[in-house]
């Protein structure tokens, strides 16, 4: 038999009955004494000496034992084992706090918020309180996006919330072991918690104990209307299920769905411990999850010293809470703790001014039109892999608005604590941080190359109009927009190129690899301003007319010199033909009048010699007009020649000019004061037209006034010497830059005047520590350098691509991008349900989802980066939106003036379009 103590947690053991049998009898102590005392009077007296040295031995003797086991003790104090069925119900404990249900949206979804070192998981009290969250912010600024994918994750956690009960249930329901071992040798462990901890008590038992029963049951515990860990929001102080500014557990939350519903948070205890069994409330609905287990165990004892073979029967009940798990119940190796994420918004080609927060960009109601989403999938890598619809589940097309609306819903949603409602309101109204400061247009670096290249000296022939081509054109300049023709070949590459190595998979990973775009090279340059207003480089506006004359003037000067070409060719083989024709006539011409000159000796009458002289001048007049065609063909070959050279010098330089002119004129695009039908292009350059081709009469009468006067000076500049259209100012002009004047400043200080209309490019990182209480605050961090160009493209992430996204002043027209790494949370092995919950935390479920930078310093790289916080740690990217491209499309005025015009390379035949079509690479 067994007494209970009062906490029903601990039994002490009666004294058995045959044990006062085994004692020794009071007579038989007496007579062993009358014994001694015979023999001490039998030796003459009492020794004391030798009974001083005895207990003195014995004093030393125990003392050195005790101290002994007082070390030992002390030593493994916390190995002290504890009663087998309090063991037993800190295992079943230990075992339901594991125990987990996967999904590919919420992760891992266990009963207790795991400790911070414990990443992968959480509680479902922990995922509701985001979706709570969420939705208020939804409903503020009106997020219908939000609030549509809200209310069907409400729905999704509900059945994962009675998924995770049945499991729990089904792990406390009576199940024998496996006898068959595994293939190993190794024993396979029981099939579920119940068995095990049967397993456990069983084999703790002595050999005199027998297990009869064993039950274990789930509930919750009486005093349960506790404070969670969730925040409640500002303006519920005064609402029954708050206290202290936090969400109470076991009565009714609302949750802001369109219809309103109420959601009962579970008790989430903070450690597993031993409480009253009268606490426990048996789990009577399927409302709430358990928070306690109760553990009945009756053991049957028989008493074999007794030897009348009575048994005795000892029910244990123990009521133990279920608190969140720690290090030691988990077999695995202690896991890392889990990295930060950061939400990134990025302006790659400028921010505009308007767009100054998040709540900005939430509430902007002029987005343009709708944009799709997609999934990628395949290896990852640049354009290795492949954009397919998404398809579970469906996201139907959206607003690039609405697009971030669901990234930060995602980043929301995957967050591993609750956060703080005030801290996210701050976020999101919280002014993003200013662009960092201007630097000079181009590099130091850059500037000097680009001097080297094409800075001649004065007085030096022009090394090479095509010096520019060596321009690196990774350098930075002040245009980040270009005139175009609008098209959906952009839309079209995405949705339907998105395979392998295809157009629209390989412009979604150039535009994530690197934040810069390399616009038409063709393409005129334009500058938009933070005001989104467009402007020419080197203008305060932008100037319909400057463009219209330097695109016409390029296709005139370039359609005039393939037209002298061709001009010059035609005469060059008429002159050559006519002038053999003429060599052949001569030859003739010469022959006759040597015949007649030799028959002027012969006597002849007078008529006969008359009609003689009249032949031979005949023939000198014949042939001096020969001779003259001779070198009037001649002048036209050698003239032609040289319009043929120059025309050709002309139209591969204007053509240059043409197809490279966005790399040219990006640094600006103004007039010299000399000359108002010139060009300065990037402060460098100069392009001097030449409108009017050279005619067939010109090239003629050109080559006859020098065959008449060989000192006269020919008006056309096709036959003049080395003609240039396009090269070096210096080079053109022939003066320095400090003689050169444009627009009423020399040249040389238009290169030191900045243009500083541009909209800066920005970056700015949302971290997700700044929603939650810290000591240090996490500003959102601001970068001039695009720092998410090593971050590659993974399996299950979401793109979006809306081409015409945004529409600024003048027309202008901006597109949007978006990657979403937390819209799935899917790993390589999910968490298992059924066999081995001391797994469920295993490594390979907490595949992190979330990519960084190779750089893992990346964020101290920050224009606005303060040192000092808790943690320095650089969160890795859940999520990227991008407002980015900025083009001016041509107005149908422009168009019709430059209407198909294309520029001619007369050595390949190539052409190029003045206003391009927007590819696919203008993403």
């Amino acid at each position: 038999m067994a007494m209970f103590d009062n906490n029903e947690s601990r039994y002490t053991p009666l004294m058995e009955p045959g044990e006062l049998s085994r004692q020794t009898s009071p007579d038989k102590k007496s007579k062993a004494a009358e014994s001694g005392n015979s023999v001490s009077s039998k030796k003459g007296g009492t020794d004391w000496y030798s009974l001083s040295v005895l207990w003195l031995a014995t004093l030393a003797v125990s003392g050195v034992i005790s101290l002994y086991v007082m070390a030992i003790a002390w030593l493994n104090i916390k190995d002290i084992d504890i009663d087998p069925i309090d063991r037993a119900a800190y295992q079943a404990a230990a075992e339901v706090s594991n125990l987990a249900v996967h999904h590919r949206d919420f992760g891992a979804l266990v009963l207790n918020q795991p400790p911070d070192d414990l990443k992968g998981a959480r509680s479902l009290n922990t995922v509701v309180s985001l979706l709570r969250t969420s939705l208020y912010l939804a409903n503020r600024l009106e997020l219908k996006v939000v609030q549509a994918e809200a209310e069907k994750d409400y729905a999704e956690l509900l059945s994962q919330r009675a998924r995770l009960l049945s499991l729990v249930e089904a792990n406390l329901k009576p199940m024998q072991a496996s006898d068959k071992p595994a293939p190993n040798g190794v024993p396979i462990l029981p099939a579920n918690t119940y068995a095990r901890v049967r397993q456990t008590i069983v084999g703790s038992l002595r050999q005199s104990e027998r297990l009869t029963d064993l039950s274990i049951k789930c509930g919750t515990l009486k005093h349960g209307e506790g404070l969670s860990k969730i925040p409640a929001e500002s303006d519920e102080e005064k609402a029954p299920y708050v206290e202290n500014g936090l969400l109470k557990t076991m009565v009714p939350v609302p949750i802001p769905l369109k219809t309103p519903t109420a959601f009962i948070f579970h008790q989430e205890p903070l450690q597993s411990k031993i409480v009253r069994t009268g606490d426990f409330v048996p789990l009577v609905d399927r409302q709430t999850l358990p928070s306690a287990l109760l553990l009945e165990a009756t053991l049957e004892e028989h008493n074999r010293r007794s030897g009348k073979g009575a048994v005795s029967f000892i029910k244990r009940r123990i009521c133990i809470s279920l608190g969140a798990s720690d290090r030691k119940s988990v077999t695995t190796a202690p896991l890392p703790k889990p990295s930060p994420t950061c939400l990134a918004i990025s302006f790659p080609h400028g921010r505009l001014e308007n767009m100054d927060s998040l709540a900005a960009l939430l509430q902007c109601k002029t987005w343009l039109g709708n944009g799709n989403w997609t999934e990628y999938a395949g290896n990852t890598g640049s354009g290795s892999g492949r954009l397919s619809p998404t398809a579970n589940p469906v996201i139907k097309p959206m607003s690039p608005g609405d697009s971030l609306s669901l990234l930060l819903y995602h980043f929301l949603r995957n967050q591993t604590t609750p956060i703080s409602p005030g801290h996210l309101r701050s976020v999101v109204n919280e002014t993003f941080p200013p662009p960092p400061p201007r630097t000079d247009s181009l590099s130091e670096a850059g500037n000097s190359r680009l001097r080297t290249l094409t800075d001649d000296p004065l007085g030096e022939s022009d090394r090479s109009y095509k010096s520019y081509l060596e321009i690196d054109e990774a350098i930075e300049t002040e245009a980040n927009s270009c005139l175009i023709q609008n098209t959906d070949a952009r839309s079209f590459s995405y949705l339907y190129k998105g395979g392998p190595k295809e157009q629209g998979q390989l412009a979604v990973a150039a535009a994530f690899k690197n934040g810069s775009r390399r616009f038409p090279a063709s393409a005129l340059p334009v500058v938009v301003s933070a005001r989104g207003e467009p402007a020419l480089p080197g203008q305060k506006s932008f100037q319909k007319k400057l463009v219209t004359d330097l695109l016409t003037s390029l296709y005139n000067t370039n359609l005039a010199a393939n037209d002298t070409l061709a001009t010059a060719r035609i005469m060059q083989a008429n002159a050559l033909k006519r002038m053999k024709d003429s060599t052949d006539k001569n030859y003739l011409l010469v022959g006759e009048l040597a015949y007649l000159r030799s028959k002027s000796g012969v006597s002849q009458t007078a008529a006969e010699k008359k009609k003689l002289n009249e032949e031979i001048t005949l023939r000198e007049s014949r042939i001096e007009y020969e001779r003259k065609q001779q070198q009037l063909l001649l002048n036209i070959g050698k003239l032609a020649a040289a319009a043929k050279a120059n025309a050709d010098r002309v139209a591969a330089a204007s053509f240059d000019c043409g197809a490279h002119l966005f790399l040219l004129a990006a640094g600006g695009i103004n007039r010299p004061d000399q000359e108002k039908d010139s060009f300065i292009l990037g402060k460098r350059f100069a392009f001097r037209p030449v409108e009017s081709g050279l005619s067939e009469s010109e090239l003629y009468e050109s080559a006859l006034a020098l065959t008449e006067n060989p000192a006269v000076k020919l008006d056309s500049p096709w036959l003049n010497g080395k003609m240039q259209v396009f090269g070096t100012a210096r080079g053109i002009y022939q003066k320095p830059d400090t003689q050169i004047m444009v627009e009423g400043k020399s040249l040389s200080e238009l290169k030191a005047q900045g243009d500083y209309l541009r909209a800066r490019p920005q970056t700015i990182t949302i971290d997700c520590r700044a929603l939650k209480p810290s000591k240090t605050r996490y500003q959102a961090l601001s970068f001039a350098d695009y720092p998410f160009a090593s971050v590659s493209n993974r399996e299950g992430q979401l793109v979006f691509y809306c081409q015409d996204a945004y529409k600024s002043a003048n027309q202008i027209i901006w597109s949007s991008l978006a990657r979403d790494y937390g819209g799935s949370l899917k790993s390589g092995a999910s968490a298992r349900e059924n066999e081995d919950a001391f797994n469920a935390f295993s490594p390979l479920t907490q595949q992190q989802s979330s990519p960084s930078p190779s750089n893992v310093s990346w964020c101290k790289g920050a224009f606005n980066y303060e040192e000092g916080q808790e943690d320095t740690t650089c969160p890795a990217l859940t999520g990227e939106w991008q407002l980015r491209s900025p083009l001016m499309p041509a107005d149908s005025d422009l168009q019709n003036t430059i209407k198909g015009a294309t520029l001619t390379d007369p050595k390949s035949g190539q052409r190029v379009p003045q206003i391009p079509p927007a590819g696919a690479e203008l993403l």
